[in-house]
């Protein structure tokens, strides 16, 4: 680091992503396994004659696609540079030195990194041992800003509606990441017009099979959309991903076929696994988080890699030391992975 980063910063943590090797069966960032919509890849080459101007300064045509597919006016969605656009906007515009920040433990590390950048103070009401959050906990601890996961990374568990529902009643400001609700089924967003200090934050990254092109999106009122327009940078969704994001929003029919094939992927993961002898904690996602009869979750992502398989494995918590989060691959790459901890 240099002489010139400010003092606040120079202790700060990196994010540190998933690995991302090649020549391996690929299942540790759960990316999907399958290509985008042909009318994504088509919209992709259409652009390209156009890249010499600039995008839509609010990528305009992915935020009216998103209103439609999810029946709320545009003026309730922002579309982000991926979902942790959003995350990071949320800490820009709501947390300061001192404010406090709060969540439930095991989640997505990155929130912890980002009230590191803001000098937020952050209090963890630990999940309990099923993974689920202690909603009244977690309201009582009075934060600035309160964040719930749902399904929640790297457990895959879901929170109810209901739930978010009380939780967003009794706290100052509360933001779902939602991620990985498609392969829910169930969205918090519905609740915006009911809850005005709720932030719902997406991703087409997993559900749409567009991780590469980094399109993500908020779901609130405008007053608090209206925030992130004024922070977000001046052109902040490219013309391709503008263009792909909202092809791959109008084609269905191609969403809801890839989406049922890895659902129907995940429950043979999650039956093979069981028949093994593993616990499976069970998932609103595309991945499932599992733990071994041995409980040592280290030894299988080592075994595994050797096998040229790549999964996740959460060594720095001891509640998820003992398992490995899986992706949801093909059947082809599932097959793969049962047989090699058959073995």
């Amino acid at each position: 680091m240099s002489n010139f980063l400010k003092d606040s910063l120079k202790n700060a943590p990196p994010y540190i992503p998933g690995e991302q090797l090649t020549g391996v069966i690929k299942l540790n960032t759960n990316e999907s396994p399958y290509s985008p919509s042909p009318k994504a890849i088509a919209a992709i080459e259409k652009e390209t004659n156009k890249l010499m101007r600039y995008p839509q300064v609010d990528a305009n045509d992915t935020r009216k696609a998103l209103a439609r597919r999810l029946n709320i006016k545009p003026e309730n969605v922002f579309v982000g540079n991926g979902s942790d656009e959003v995350l990071r906007l949320c800490f820009q515009a709501y947390l300061e030195f001192g404010s406090k920040a709060a969540w439930s433990t095991p989640t997505y590390s990155l929130y912890e990194i980002l009230a590191g950048f803001a000098g937020a103070k952050i209090i963890d009401v630990r999940r309990r041992d099923d993974f689920t959050v202690d909603i009244e906990a977690l309201a009582k601890a009075g934060a600035d800003l309160t964040i719930i996961a749902s399904p929640n990374s790297p457990t895959g568990t879901l929170t109810p509606l209901n739930e978010i529902d009380e939780l967003a009643s009794k706290v100052k400001l509360l933001l779902v990441d939602e991620a990985y609700a498609d392969f829910a089924g169930i969205t918090a967003s519905k609740l915006i017009d009911k809850r005005k200090n709720l932030i719902v934050a997406r991703s087409l990254s997993k559900s749409y099979s567009l991780a590469g092109l980094r399109v993500g999106f908020a779901v609130a009122d405008n007053s608090i959309i209206d925030d992130f327009m004024l922070l977000k940078d001046s052109y902040n969704v490219s013309r391709i991903a503008n263009a792909a994001a909202e092809a791959a929003l109008d084609d269905t029919a191609y969403f809801e076929t890839i989406r049922m094939r890895i659902l129907s992927t995940r429950r043979r993961l999650e039956e093979g696994l069981s028949k093994r002898g593993w616990k499976v904690f069970e998932s609103g996602a595309n991945f499932v988080f599992a733990v071994p009869p041995d409980r040592d979750g280290g030894a299988v992502y080592k075994r595994l890699l050797e096998k040229k398989i790549l999964v996740r494995w959460f060594g720095n918590d001891p509640r998820t030391a003992v398992g490995v989060r899986i992706t949801v691959g093909t059947d082809e790459e599932i097959s793969r992975l049962l047989e090699v901890i058959g073995e």
